[in-house]
């Protein structure tokens, strides 16, 4: 269940740094730079990996929107803590800090959950 979001929320640059780490290949961008001939490439594939890394907030909203079908109010945080591509640590963990809307009412002296919300979005398959 977990490469849907990986795939969703991992940046390139993160999975490919991690990936070369459990092969012990050296960094793609280190690799290019040393290279004459891949130097233009590597400046490439750079820029490409900073404008996705400018896009990862948006990614992180995105996901927030599919589990509560609400966009979040404000994003505090958010941090990949686990990638789960090495065996040894095989769970994807990640942390948000979010505030979202509709989730608290106050009825007269009291506060309602909507607890429906909290859970997320009902799937119905057929």
């Amino acid at each position: 269940m977990k490469q849907s979001d990986q795939k969703n929320l991992l940046l390139a640059q993160d999975v490919d740094n991690e990936l070369r780490i459990l092969l012990k290949k050296p960094n793609l961008l280190e690799a290019y730079a040393e290279d004459k001939k891949l130097r233009a490439k590597g400046e490439e594939l750079k820029t490409a990996f900073e404008k996705e890394r400018e896009k990862q907030k948006d990614y992180i909203k995105a996901e927030i929107n599919g589990q509560y079908d609400q966009e979040a109010k404000a994003l505090t945080s958010y941090k990949i803590i686990n990638n789960g591509l090495a065996l040894k640590k095989p769970a994807l963990e990640y942390n948000e800090v979010f505030s979202m809307d509709n989730f608290v009412k106050k009825v007269g002296n009291n506060y309602l959950f909507n607890i429906g919300n909290i859970i997320g979005s009902y799937k119905k398959l057929d």
